[in-house]
């Protein structure tokens, strides 16, 4: 979904996206990497790495926010 530029949605509502469901969608899939080394895994989890790094939800003092908020014209901010 290219709803702020990728991540997982937090629920089928489609108005947050959430660090705790990406943070373990990037554990998940490295851990499934790990164990099958299968490469799709490993691209899946530095995809949605690259996404949750660059969305905002880590701030200046590397402290992980909630997530992000989603408005009526799609636009996306961090509601931390």
């Amino acid at each position: 979904d290219g709803t702020c530029g990728g991540g997982l949605w937090w629920s089928d509502a489609r108005s947050y996206k959430n660090a705790i469901t990406n943070s373990l969608a990037i554990l998940v899939s490295s851990e499934l990497f790990w164990a099958t080394s299968d490469k799709a895994y490993l691209e899946k989890s530095q995809q949605v790495w690259s996404w949750f790094s660059a969305s905002g939800m880590i701030n200046e003092g590397n402290l992980v926010n909630d997530g992000l908020e989603i408005g009526s014209d799609k636009t996306c901010w961090n509601n931390g």
